[in-house]
């Protein structure tokens, strides 16, 4: 007696003494191999995670992680071949099994590369610190992107109807569409991450790019989801049209702004911080790069606001960059008769004093330089100091210092200040005019 009869004897006795059908405790019989055959996977599916946890080995463990889904579709097929092996079926029963014992081995021959290449991708990315994230992300899309085709594959084989492979085909576009907008999505946001992470000063750019770049893709995926359902959208293009160009002239100048904002985000001529002066006449410290407008801080501890359209077309003298330490001249002058040697020699050596003393805002590293420049004057000789100071507002108490030592300077070594003079030839008839009478004042 082969093992299909005497099972088939078996299932026969066991209904008969139930008193139900013999096909009931045939379903019930399928069911119970199924139960038993997803039960064994499991249990071998959680060896293999537990045995790739354990292992110190980078292969084992790779191998084994791949191998994890395996045990519950493999023991699930052998289940259905097993059961139509020892029973007796109808036809119709015996093809639907065989169908689902199909669409498990499309299932199971989908999932092990793409397990392989997923876990690839993410195991790649922790050994590279900047593939990460993306190594994550492709790792997710290409699990998502074999589980769509594995279904795909599994209801064409199970042929469910012509109306349900149809709405099978949308709604497996459906997802294409969406995996596609969120990997391009999660792209964009990832490198605008990059970015703000090697430059923080890129964060006021990456926070609104974001959440434009989700709505982009959000409205990308959205209108081909739509349209792919038949949802025309030429009514709603062209409201949406003559709704921009009222948006557009109503909001003229706050969009000028907007726009003028973005190109000083990304082109970064001014940074917070930084002291500049517009060709306007405003100066002071940058407090706040916003979306319409700039807030400069004065010397005066006044805010300045300035649209950013006017900011983006005025000539701005940034005394921040390339660095905050910057040369400023002092012009001297000396009274004719002066050595020019020696008035060099003692502005040199104010200068080195005032280092020595460590005057504050002054650079103490940076030599000073004198020049015999602008040179001859109407009443003296114009000397050019030029000193390095830290930064541009502290040059004035750095000029106060040291004007006040040069005058200090210039009395110990009996050097003079000029004062304007001038020189007046008179003719022969003047002192009469003028009322003189050998060379005096004859009147009152």
């Amino acid at each position: 007696m082969s093992l299909r009869s005497s099972h088939e004897r078996l299932v026969y006795h066991i209904a008969r003494s139930l008193g139900v059908n013999a096909r009931l405790v045939r379903y019930t019989n399928t069911l119970l191999f199924i139960l038993i055959g997803f039960v064994v996977g499991l249990v071998l599916h959680h060896l293999c995670l537990r045995a790739s946890k354990r292992t110190r080995k980078a292969w084992v463990d790779f191998l084994f992680s791949v191998l994890a889904p395996v045990p519950i579709p493999l023991f699930l097929i052998a289940a259905i071949y097993l059961d139509l092996y020892l029973l007796a079926v109808t036809t119709r029963f015996e093809h639907f099994w065989l169908r689902v014992a199909a669409a498990l081995v499309i299932v199971l021959m989908c999932l092990l590369p793409g397990r392989a290449i997923a876990l690839f991708l993410r195991r790649l990315g922790t050994r590279r610190p900047d593939f990460k994230d993306t190594g994550r992300l492709l790792g997710t899309i290409t699990e998502a992107t074999v589980a769509l085709i594995a279904i795909h594959t599994v209801m064409r084989a199970l042929r469910l109807g012509i109306d349900f492979e149809q709405w099978e085909s949308r709604i497996a576009w459906v997802v294409v569409v969406a995996i596609g907008c969120y990997g391009l999505a999660k792209l964009v946001l990832q490198w605008l991450a990059r970015r703000t992470k090697g430059d923080p000063s890129f964060a006021r750019i990456a926070e609104p790019a974001s959440l434009l770049t989700r709505a982009v893709f959000s409205a990308l995926g959205v209108i081909i989801v739509l349209d792919n359902f038949g949802v025309h959208l030429t009514a709603i293009w062209t409201t949406l049209g003559v709704g921009s160009v009222a948006v557009g002239l109503a909001l003229q100048e706050t969009l000028a702004n907007f726009f003028a904002g973005v190109y000083i985000l990304a082109d970064r001529p001014i940074t917070p911080g930084d002291f500049i002066q517009l060709d306007s006449g405003q100066e002071g410290y940058v407090v706040r790069v916003g979306w319409r407008s700039t807030l400069i801080q004065t010397l005066m501890s006044n805010t300045v606001v300035v649209p950013n359209s006017t900011l983006a077309k005025a000539v701005i003298t940034n005394y921040s960059k390339p660095e905050e330490s910057l040369y400023v001249s002092l012009e001297i002058g000396a009274a004719y008769g002066s050595d020019p040697r020696r008035v060099r020699k003692a502005l040199e050596e104010v200068v080195r004093e005032a280092q020595r003393d460590g005057l504050e805002g002054l650079d103490l590293a940076s030599k000073p330089i004198v020049r015999f420049v602008p040179g001859f004057g109407d009443s003296s000789l114009n000397f050019t100091l030029l000193v390095r100071v830290d930064e541009f507002p502290k040059q004035f108490e750095v000029q106060t210092e040291l004007r006040t030592r040069i005058v200090e300077r210039f009395e110990k070594e009996g050097l003079e200040f000029p004062f304007p003079t001038r020189t007046l030839v008179l003719d022969k008839s003047t002192p009469e005019v003028l009322g003189l009478d050998g060379g005096r004042f004859s009147g009152r």
